[in-house]
């Protein structure tokens, strides 16, 4: 058997075409995950709902979610990666069917939150993919990246096209946005500069100095209305700019945040609250646009480097090293904190109906919550991503909703080095089981710890 990328020379562990594959289907008892012989449809299926779709891993699905089985005791969420570095940006399309994260991997992935399966990965960027937005009549996604480059590309349900760049920025991109008519984009990089642009052309409009004298902006957003961009960086100041036509690049007002770098902002969804955030410290400030003056200043329990509003805008989601709150407005009580067990959440996003919150951390990981509880629910999965399964099998099956469902089977570690296209079972004999940990069953050197020596099946 060739195997792809290597050449012709064949693998000592790939079986004779005489050989008959062994095919063992997971079952689930009260001693945990086990293998049993049955036929290759039926174990399809089960091996499918029982470890991962290429795009999830579930812990509690409803009676509707479609999979037969929950996941998480079979899929260790800790262990699996959307990205192989930081997940920097999450945006949703306006009806809430996909989403698009960025990463420091250089990498664009587009997921479907209909089936959590990965549709499209863009790997245009020459670097860390910092920022992403996409427009509100669905058609365009926008991605800045630490090469100086704004990509600009047409999104479809099968993921998404080039159709142009925007290079006028002399570093590396801070902050993008796209205006509610979705004609144009206003984006930052680190220098300073400001500037608006056509959409999708990338014509420029105008350029402008921000950071009141200072070079660097880390952060940018845009109001709901379209009418004030706020943006923020190494002066002391949040400065909040005019986009109405005619006054565009107008300095109308700034905020005081006494020292430090703003590292991010958020406008509430009525667009009456800014909220911003330092990265260097625990101090969660709300703005009152309005009143132009500090409504409150809240103290979290982690230095927040990223913020998100709910959709009815009564919550706001602050992330940083060690996890995230949820904390409810106006008073700023927090309802939740969630200790993640991870380095750093690095991006936050709520889903259209408010019932799940998404967080990217720095170490490639994408999951989601519910919300407000913060109960963890599932995690985005692309096997590429993750180097102890460098080989896979894809398949698809009938839920038994009667939805096709792409299912992509994790390789183990039972006797290295994997043929392409097998999976590693147990060779064991009828009536005896193997014992799985996590997704990967359970090896001590190349024997099973079961019993017999590791074994590789093909799909036939």
């Amino acid at each position: 058997m060739k195997k792809k990328g290597v050449g012709s020379k064949k693998n000592p562990g790939s079986p004779s075409e005489s050989e008959k594959p062994e095919v063992y289907a997971l079952n689930k008892g009260k001693k945990g995950w086990t293998l049993s012989r049955r036929n290759f449809l039926a174990s399809a299926a089960a091996v499918g709902a029982a470890l991962t779709n290429t795009g999830i891993a579930e812990e509690a699905p409803s009676q509707d979610d479609g999979f037969q089985t929950g996941l998480i005791s079979a899929i260790d969420c800790k262990k699996v990666r959307a990205h192989k570095e930081d997940v920097s940006s999450l945006a949703l399309t306006p009806e809430g069917k996909i989403l698009v994260t960025g990463s420091h991997d250089d990498k664009v992935k587009i997921w479907s939150l209909e089936s959590f399966s990965l549709i499209d990965t863009l790997i245009r960027h020459k670097s860390d993919v910092f920022k992403l937005a996409i427009s509100a009549d669905g058609k365009w996604l926008v991605t800045g990246s630490k090469d100086k480059e704004i990509k600009i590309w047409r999104l479809t349900e099968k993921g998404a096209r080039l159709k142009n760049s925007f290079t006028k920025h002399a570093d590396m991109i801070h902050g993008v946005a796209i205006t509610p008519d979705s004609k144009k984009a206003v984006s930052v990089s680190k220098e300073g500069t400001i500037m608006l642009w056509t959409l999708p052309n990338g014509k420029l409009i105008k350029s402008w100095e921000g950071g009141s004298g200072y070079l660097d902006i880390y952060a940018l957003a845009l109001s709901p209305d379209g009418k004030i961009l706020a943006t923020g960086g190494n002066s002391r100041y949040i400065e909040l700019w005019s986009m109405e036509k005619g006054k565009e690049g107008t300095l109308v007002e700034k905020f005081d945040v006494n020292y430090g770098i703003v590292y991010n902002l958020a406008f509430s969804p009525d667009g009456k609250w800014l909220a911003s955030a330092r990265g260097s410290d625990n101090e969660l400030r709300i703005w009152n646009i309005p009143k132009k003056k500090i409504h409150k200043i809240i103290y979290t329990q982690y230095s927040i480097s990223v913020l998100a509003f709910s959709p009815d805008g009564k919550y706001i989601a602050a992330g940083g090293y060690g996890g995230f709150e949820i904390i409810k407005l106006p008073k700023g009580r927090t309802v939740k904190e969630v200790i993640t067990a991870l380095e750093r959440v690095l991006s936050l996003a709520f889903s259209l109906d408010g019932k799940m919150l998404i967080s990217g951390y720095r170490e490639g990981y994408v999951k989601f919550w519910s919300f407000p509880k913060g109960k963890e629910l599932r995690c985005l999965i692309d096997l590429k991503s993750n180097l102890e399964d460098k080989y896979g099998i894809r398949y698809k099956y009938k839920d038994n909703m009667g939805r096709w469902v792409e299912v992509t089977v994790p390789a183990c570690n039972c006797a290295p080095p994997m043929p392409e296209g097998a999976v590693c079972t147990c060779n064991t004999v009828p009536g005896d089981i193997c014992s799985c940990v996590g997704y990967i069953c359970s090896c001590v050197g190349h024997i099973c710890s079961c019993h017999g020596y590791g074994h590789y099946w093909y799909p036939n």
